[in-house]
């Protein structure tokens, strides 16, 4: 008995044999820089090479937007990399209504100067409040403009008032001497019947002081408070740094009457006083 030998069959119809290697292979390619491309299938009819084959299997590279357009199209691994970003960060941006100043130093407070004080108190002011209270406001009304005047002709300063007197500052000695004679004068001068008649107390006293919100400090106010104190209706007494500045400046008919060193309350050091004479 005979063997035939049949020749093989091919594989299914319409299946093709896979050619053996070369650049139709299906699955993974390269693109020109070495990156994998993901597999695409056969092309049918066209033949490797042609220019129907080539279109089709190039990748048209992504296209980038210019730069400063928002949503750019290429992925950032199709983007090329490049020099680490050297853009600064903005400066802080300003609140809403309110502008940049200029630096300014901050204000110094005035130094310590020389200065002069008047202090005034109205003689027994209690006892005629107490009974005479509407007298007395007329006449306190009287003598709060005679004590206006006066400091203001002499050219000071009215600090404050004080109850029943006043609180005033001069840069010149003989100022406050010249507001105390005038304001005496002024007070001794015969009242309209039926007025009050008002008798003032004057102390004068120069010394260094701080000027601070409106107001002065330092032992100089103390020590002019105290020796208004020691004066009594119609006399003006100063200290002895006052009448050195005054002595020789003073108006023919005005002198000056050394009563000694006298101790002044809560004070720990003595002070030598002076009586203004005046007609």
């Amino acid at each position: 008995m005979s063997v035939v030998v049949l020749p093989m069959r091919a594989k299914q119809a319409g299946t093709a044999a896979k050619p053996a290697g070369g650049a139709g292979d299906v699955g993974a390619r390269f693109d020109a820089a070495g990156s994998a491309r993901p597999a695409q299938a056969p092309h049918g009819p066209h033949q490797q090479g042609s220019p129907a084959h080539e279109a089709s299997d190039t990748i048209a590279p992504a296209r980038r937007r210019p730069a400063g357009r928002p949503g750019g199209d290429a992925s950032p691994s199709s983007r090329p990399a490049g020099p680490p970003s050297t853009t600064a960060t903005p400066p802080a941006r300003a609140l809403p209504g309110v502008s940049a100043l200029p630096f300014q130093a901050p204000l110094q407070e005035p130094a310590v100067v020389v200065r002069t004080f008047l202090f005034t108190d109205i003689e027994g002011s209690t006892r005629l409040w107490e009974h005479e209270s509407e007298r007395m406001r007329a006449a306190l009304v009287h003598h709060d403009e005679l004590s206006r005047a006066a400091v203001r002709d002499a050219g000071g300063h009215i600090v404050k008032t004080t109850g029943d007197g006043v609180h005033a500052v001069f840069t010149d000695a003989l100022q406050a001497v010249r507001a105390a004679l005038q304001l005496q004068q002024a007070m001794a001068a015969p009242v309209p019947a039926g007025a009050l008649a008002l008798k003032v107390r004057c102390g004068i006293h120069c010394g260094e002081s701080e000027a601070r919100d409106g107001d002065f400090y330092g032992p100089v106010l103390n020590r002019a408070a105290r020796v208004m104190g020691a004066a009594h209706g119609g006399q003006t007494l100063i200290t002895q740094a006052v009448a050195e500045r005054v002595a020789t400046r003073l108006p023919p008919e005005v002198t000056l009457q050394d009563l000694g060193t006298v101790r002044l309350r809560d004070l720990a050091s003595p002070e030598r006083v002076h009586q203004l004479q005046h007609p």
